[in-house]
């Protein structure tokens, strides 16, 4: 019933307003364990083994995200924090976790269905964004270098999603679930890469400054039009 797809990259930066429920508790939970951030409870999901993390290949970027399956000890190792192991050398914990998530990269797949005429849109892939501003000898870098420590495939979260509840800023009669949050697209994010002839480029590879919004704008506007020019005659 696909007639017509575009892969669409996007980030989503918890410092933005309406992102702030997904953002908050930094560490722990609320309300005995019935409220979390959004990394939070990816963490408790990958804990309980309801949710597959995958390592993410630098060489590969996004072309094939699920090629390798990662474990919650690889994933506390990529965040930087110190491992700790019992005396039987089996993984425990993490000495320090991490808190400094101000971001999540969000792989989406826009299509128009001609079975019910309607453009619509799935998310395929979630990933936390943190940012190192040291390097191995802890000395600082010229420019803080962007780290994805795991990437979680988004139909495997939804029911973790659809049984934890975000809070709701304007209304604490009404809480929605993260899966409605995303379903019905409750944040704010901007586009930073599209499919392309020159394969999956980021905005900021060919853009630099305010030119890498107004690039993003024209892209959601493209979106737009393509659906609109369907029903123009």
């Amino acid at each position: 019933d696909v007639m017509w797809a575009k892969d669409i990259w996007r980030t989503i930066d918890l410092r933005h307003r309406q992102n702030m429920p997904l953002r908050y508790p930094l560490e722990g939970t609320m309300s005995d364990g019935e409220r979390y951030s959004l990394f939070g409870l990816l963490m408790e999901g990958i804990k309980t083994e309801e949710v597959t993390p995958y390592e993410f290949n630098v060489i590969t970027s996004w072309k094939d995200p699920f090629s390798k399956v990662s474990n919650l000890e690889e994933v506390y190792r990529q965040s930087g924090g110190d491992s700790v192991y019992d005396n039987d050398g089996n993984f425990q914990r993490v000495a320090q976790g991490m808190t400094n998530v101000l971001q999540f990269h969000v792989q989406e797949q826009w299509y128009f269905d001609k079975q019910h005429s309607t453009m619509k849109v799935r998310i395929v892939a979630l990933a936390p964004i943190y940012y190192e501003r040291y390097d191995e000898f802890n000395q600082p870098l010229p420019s803080p270098r962007l780290q994805i420590p795991f990437v979680v495939h988004f139909p495997q979260c939804r029911r973790l999603f659809a049984t934890h509840s975000v809070y709701n800023p304007n209304n604490d009669a009404q809480s929605i679930s993260f899966d409605d949050l995303f379903m019905q697209r409750r944040f704010s994010s901007n586009i930073i890469a599209e499919s392309n002839v020159f394969g999956n480029r980021m905005l900021t590879d060919y853009k630099l400054g305010q030119d890498v919004l107004l690039e993003a704008e024209r892209i959601k506007g493209e979106l737009f039009v393509i659906e609109h020019d369907l029903w123009e005659y």
